[in-house]
């Protein structure tokens, strides 16, 4: 029974070296992602700016860097990087005519420019020093031959960037000119109208990579020398937890870290699936190495590695092992109290399965955690309700509420079926979405859609109506349906009037910002429809169809055609409608308007905003 024990406790211990080996390296890429990203920003932003720069001097051959405003352009888009991200430490740019400058962040966080121009025979070198506050300390200025001074187009990632046409690219690892310290370069070449115009690059020291391999260690490992979390590229050995030791050694079974090779038949560049190996007969290691594509958009390879010896890997094994044994001792004495803990353990649990179905039943999703229990079909039963509730609250995102409650009250699948029945059929659409979309920041317009469809969507369910379809930007809505709704014409307009309302203080959010309004332009109809589930046996939707559906997508495209000479806020609503609700609410008349597809013109009125609850004359 101890030697059963003993495996399983083996068994266990690898498998959980694996998940933690795998859960290490992965958490390693989403912190090198989030190390790098702002390094591969600030580059991929400003090269666009320098392309534009040259684009409007009148001499388009004369650099850029000769010109004190346009450096010091180029210096502040600088500093305001160096200053948003701490993982920066220098961002330079160098052209094909020598020149070059760069802006360094020194030790205690105080700031430094250098400036190199290549003129009549001649290397001009300057150094400026600011303070913390920006303010100019001290400058150095420095001329030297040309064989003698520095020259952007003799460093290595100037040269391999100017090879590498259109791509990011990083440098093998070297010692810094500036610093001394050893470290990398992703460098950028810059082009203008199809020429090489020269590169550039941002700086990271090996120094900051180790730290944040020494950070991801787990706390399992942390002290053991022996634990190794490295970062491979060009089968070189660029970052270790460890420290600068072995930094720019070859990783291979001829190195001096033989615990690091691979197999006879495997080298690192034919890694495609990430593996878990032993090594070394006389001290087993294990290790787990993977692929990984940078962040920058580089398509070179980097690899991770974690790799830890047996013995500390297992050390805490043989503890386990006599504690496991304590307790299987412990339960063999206890067993009869056990019994009655059980069954008292197991009423609990079947408990809040029943309350959790219960939930599902009333669509309530409270996501309350599930305890394990001792007993496996419990915790099936639970991982069953568990996958359940998801999909349902994923169905739910789809589907309305209510056509979800209807079929779950009825106790039957929804199938293919349809009715006939009045409806009101609300459009809403936002003027100039698509010229908006074109021009607008991807995260800040996604930020401003999402708060306009909570609002349109929260308010359309707030009076009781369901969303039948986005289209793009457009919303479909429908009211009396599938359940019947008392009063559900003036119910609309309601919610048509309160959408405006919502959307205008939306958009005085959006002055602060410079993002264009979203004019929402709403139109309503009521009429006879055909609703219900319609499509394939194997793909329904919930939907509306019918001429007064087509009725009201165009009353809400009339929005445009109404005249300046009355109160409009973009709300149209058919005539149908209006005698439903004109005694409620005030209504102007808009005109008689040809609709696309109807044959003869249509009423329509406008519905301006307006305080619910009384009426005026007009």
């Amino acid at each position: 029974m101890s030697a059963i024990v003993i495996s399983q406790v083996y068994d266990v211990k690898i498998n959980s070296v694996k998940k933690e080996f795998i859960f290490t390296v992965e958490h390693v890429k989403s912190e090198i992602d989030k190390y790098l990203s702002p390094i591969s920003s600030s580059l991929h932003v400003t090269s666009p700016i320098i392309t534009q720069m040259v684009h409007y001097r009148e001499d388009h051959n004369a650099s850029i860097l000769t010109d004190a405003v346009e450096r010091a352009h180029l210096f502040s888009i600088f500093d305001s990087y160096l200053k948003a991200s701490l993982d920066i430490e220098m961002l330079y740019f160098g052209d094909t005519q020598g020149h070059f400058i760069l802006r360094i962040r020194d030790n205690d966080q105080t700031f430094s420019n250098k400036i190199v121009l290549n003129q009549e025979g001649k290397i001009h070198t300057t150094w400026e020093h600011f303070d913390n506050k920006g303010s100019l300390l001290s400058t150095e200025t420095q001329v030297d031959d040309i064989k003698d001074g520095y020259d952007p187009r003799k460093r290595s990632w100037f040269q391999q960037a100017m090879n590498t046409p259109l791509k990011g690219i990083w440098s093998d690892v070297y010692d810094f000119y500036t610093t001394k310290e050893k470290g990398m370069t992703y460098s950028i070449p810059i082009y203008y109208k199809g020429e090489f115009i020269g590169v550039i690059g941002a700086d990271i020291g090996i120094s900051q990579l180790n730290r944040l391999l020494r950070k991801s260690l787990p706390k399992s490992v942390v002290g053991d020398f022996s634990t190794h979390l490295f970062l491979v590229y060009n089968d070189k050995l660029i970052g270790d937890s460890w420290g600068n030791i072995f930094i720019g050694q070859t990783v291979s079974r001829d190195s001096s870290m033989g615990q690091f090779y691979l197999d006879d038949k495997e080298t690192l560049d034919q890694i495609t699936e990430p593996t878990l190996k032993a090594s070394n007969e006389i001290a087993p290691y294990y290790g787990y190495f993977s692929t990984y594509n940078t962040y920058t958009g580089s398509d070179q390879n980097f690899y991770i590695g974690f790799i830890s010896p047996k013995s500390t890997l297992f050390r805490s094994a043989k503890n386990t092992v006599f504690i496991l044994i304590c307790i299987i001792l412990l339960a063999t004495i206890l067993i009869a109290w056990a019994s009655m803990a059980t069954i008292n353990k197991l009423t609990l649990p079947l408990m809040q399965i029943e309350g959790s179905l219960q939930n599902l039943i009333n669509l309530k999703f409270v996501n309350n955690e599930r305890q394990n229990t001792f007993f496996k079909e419990i915790n099936i039963i639970n991982e069953a309700i568990q996958g359940l509730e998801n999909a349902l609250l994923s169905f739910s995102k789809f589907v309305p509420d209510v056509i979800m409650n209807h079929s779950i009250k009825k106790n039957e699948v929804i199938s293919n079926f349809v009715d006939k029945k009045r409806l009101v059929v609300m459009f809403s659409d936002i003027e100039g979405f698509t010229t908006i979309s074109e021009t607008a920041d991807t995260r800040e317009l996604l930020e401003n859609i999402e708060q306009y469809f909570s609002i349109c969507m929260d308010t359309i369910h707030n009076y009781e109506g369901i969303v039948d379809k986005t289209i793009g930007d457009g919303i479909m809505s429908l009211w009396n349906t599938p359940n019947d709704i008392d009063d559900f014409e003036y119910k609309s307009c309601l919610a048509a009037i309160e959408i405006q309302k919502n959307i205008e203080q939306l958009n005085k959010k959006f002055e602060t910002t410079k993002f264009p309004r979203f004019n929402t332009r709403i139109g309503i109809h009521v009429d006879n429809v055909l609703v219900g589930a319609i499509g394939h046996k194997d793909r329904l939707n919930y939907t509306a169809m019918g001429s007064g559906v087509n009725i009201a997508s165009r009353i809400e495209a009339a929005n445009t055609k109404v005249v300046a000479n009355i109160q409009h806020n973009n709300i149209l609503i058919s005539e149908s409608v209006y005698l439903c609700v004109k005694d409620r609410l005030i209504c102007h008349y808009a005109g008689q308007f040809a609709l696309k597809g109807i044959q003869e013109e249509m009423p329509l009125y406008s519905l301006p905003i307006q305080d619910v609850g009384h009426r005026e004359e007009i």
